[in-house]
């Protein structure tokens, strides 16, 4: 179910950071070819989904805790796709705006889906690689969004062969890379109705109930029960429930989740937490800055000679380039997130058991 988990994490980058290769442009041409600020109004663009995300994140958590993880993650892929959907249908600055901003409040599967990796994990010595997984799947579709943001924006203008001006990609020149982001995130739906299993316990067990409840059935069971219908994908292939019952607990396995179990009962804002959320807070700071700095560099005017310092201006590319510098960006990044970070956690814990 990791992969499937990791498919329905991968859409969301795509059309996260799609919009950064051409959103400097997009400022533009919303206001009439006028650049005057055009750098913070593409900031806000960007920024507005994150704040939405920040200011709802919780509250879709708890409700994963009440109704379940699975219900959650797909209206979080569901509220994306609206969003870049409208975002490039969006001829006004406020309705770009707008569609960010409840794109980033309809979406809580940032911290949805780690939730779900650390319960679907019940060996410690996996939690690195698993860890890993979900910043590396993001860091994957960020190189394929920003990409595909810088190579399909303007189609009208860079292939006019294929997409005439005067068709639908010439009146809405960013709708063609919103519009294949539509497509893989409801692709990620779709499979995740299926395929999608539930990890929080409390659904989970409810949902084994119903499935021992299911087993015992004669001729006058009827052939359409809604409870087996909505439990029989999650446990075709899951063991009988004697043979679990009947498999002894490994003394190392017990003794960590007795340890876990000892640990979650202190108060969640602990120091540890808390120092954490801070350094959290200024990686994502510095990132986020960097993310939405870089495109303007490059797309901005040069503002001194060639050759001069330039400390104002930027370098005068096209959204191509800039798709190019922010795919190679991610490589690096996919690099870092799939091989030296799970080295590197592996070492640090096996330093902190071994004193």
């Amino acid at each position: 179910m990791r992969s499937v988990t990791a498919i329905c994490r991968f859409s969301e980058p795509i059309a996260f950071n799609s919009i950064l290769a051409y959103t400097y442009v997009m400022v533009q041409d919303l206001n009439g070819g006028d650049d005057t600020d055009a750098s913070f109004y593409a900031g806000l663009l960007v920024s507005a989904y994150a704040v939405a995300e920040a200011l709802t994140a919780m509250g879709w958590g708890a409700l994963s805790d009440r109704y379940g993880r699975k219900p959650i993650v797909l209206m979080g892929l569901g509220g994306v796709a609206i969003s870049s959907l409208i975002f490039g249908l969006a001829t006004k600055y406020w309705v770009a705006l707008l569609a960010r901003f409840v794109g980033g409040a309809l979406n809580g599967n940032v911290a949805v889906m780690q939730t779900m990796v650390a319960e679907m994990v019940t060996n410690p010595d996996h939690e690195p690689k698993a860890y890993a997984s979900q910043p590396f799947v993001w860091t994957l579709g960020g190189i394929i969004g920003s990409a595909m943001g810088g190579f399909l924006a303007q189609p009208a203008q860079f292939y006019p062969s294929l997409f005439p001006a005067d068709g639908i990609f010439g009146r809405y020149p960013y709708l063609l890379p919103n519009l294949v982001s539509v497509v893989v995130i409801v692709l990620a739906i779709i499979q995740g109705i299926f395929f999608l299993g539930e990890t929080n316990p409390r659904e989970k067990k409810t949902i084994e109930e119903h499935a021992v409840e299911d087993d015992f059935a004669d001729e006058r069971t009827p052939l359409r029960n809604p409870r087996r219908s909505r439990s029989a994908l999650s446990h075709q292939s899951e063991r009988p429930r004697f043979m679990e019952e009947s498999l002894p607990v490994p003394v190392e396995q017990n003794f960590d989740l007795q340890a876990r179990t000892e640990i979650f009962k202190g108060p969640a804002f602990n120091y540890t937490v808390i120092m954490i959320t801070i350094a959290l807070l200024l990686v994502s700071y510095h990132q986020m800055a960097f993310c939405t700095l870089l495109p303007t560099h490059l797309l901005d005017k040069p503002a001194a000679p060639h050759g001069h310092l330039d400390p104002r201006g930027g370098l005068g590319f096209t959204v191509h380039d800039v798709g190019t510098y922010l795919a190679v960006n991610g490589v690096l990044g996919l690099l870092i997130q799939g091989f030296i970070f799970p080295i590197f956690v592996e070492k640090v814990r096996s330093s902190v058991l071994s004193h």
